[in-house]
């Protein structure tokens, strides 16, 4: 976990917005010691009776730490489909921390290099590039082989890159040794080398992404981020995006099993920037999974 978080702004503003629980559990706590200090009076010399009492001040102290402690900021929540052992997590972390298989959102052109107006090296796809391959060819090799088989449109623009245009929520599977991904075209590149999609667009290759693994692959998790709230250009703020994407994977696990979990990662820098909230993303959740039709 990137440190810088526990020093943010986001993170203490979270203690102000849940001082009701913090106040509740201090008082719950304060009256589970005072019982147990009730009891102890009862059972000990006066001496030690007399010990204890100087003692108070500590106790009111622990039962106000340990409020704070019970209703810290969450960087993590899970919950489950209701009627099944299928389980969604939100968490805060480098996707690339976690183990499962990762889900990279491209272009529709599948453009791979990074640098030159095309790939940003701070993306998603350009870290992807530079932690799973030795250089941009290397994947470009895998991605030419299976794109082989996928119907494509000549590029009429003057667009930078590759001249090759292939359906919105293609999904090319790329597996290597040190694991495997779904690279997802979710956006158009315009002929500046800008990407831009639409929240229909995502809807469009999500469903086909799922449709995708249910009909290609094994139940590891599948861990995906917050598609197009970067380079994507959305105005959609992240909460609404998280809300999609979870929507999304409900409905098709209606429909079909295809994976144990789904892990949707918010970076540390998206969650001290746009002053995210777990617990309000919880709520959101918890609802969605409980009216579902599974």
């Amino acid at each position: 976990m990137n440190r810088s978080i526990y020093f943010s702004k986001t993170y203490w503003s979270h203690f102000s917005s849940q001082w009701k629980l913090i106040l509740q559990s201090f008082l719950s706590l304060l009256g589970l010691i005072a019982a147990v200090v009730t009891i102890l009076m009862f059972l000990l010399s006066t001496d030690l009776q007399t010990q204890i009492k100087d003692y108070c001040v500590y106790g009111i102290a622990i039962a106000f730490f340990l409020g704070i402690w019970l209703n810290r900021p969450k960087f993590s929540i899970i919950q489950q489909l209701p009627q099944s052992d299928i389980k969604i997590e939100i968490c805060v972390a480098d996707i690339f921390d976690l183990k499962g298989a990762y889900v990279i959102g491209t272009n529709t052109t599948f453009d791979t290099e990074i640098g030159n107006g095309l790939i940003s090296a701070t993306s998603i796809q350009g870290q992807y590039t530079k932690k799973f391959f030795y250089d941009y060819h290397e994947l470009d090799e895998k991605l030419n082989s299976q794109l082989a088989n996928y119907p494509s449109t000549a590029v009429l623009t003057q667009k930078k890159g590759k001249q090759k245009s292939y359906e919105m929520g293609t999904v090319v599977k790329i597996t290597t040794k040190k694991g495997s991904a779904y690279l997802l075209a979710m956006a158009i590149m315009n002929d500046n080398g800008a990407a831009k999609t639409t929240v229909e667009d995502i809807k469009t290759s999500l469903s086909k992404l799922w449709n995708f693994i249910s009909t290609n692959d094994g139940t590891e998790p599948v861990i995906i981020p917050i598609l197009g709230s970067n380079y994507g250009r959305l105005t959609e703020n992240r909460e609404q995006l998280i809300n999609e994407i979870a929507k999304s994977f409900i409905l098709a696990c209606a429909k079909q099993k295809f994976t144990e979990k789904l892990i949707i990662v918010i970076h540390p820098a998206d969650y001290i920037e746009c002053n995210l909230d777990l617990n309000e993303l919880k709520t959101i959740l918890e609802y969605q999974c409980k009216f579902s039709k599974l």
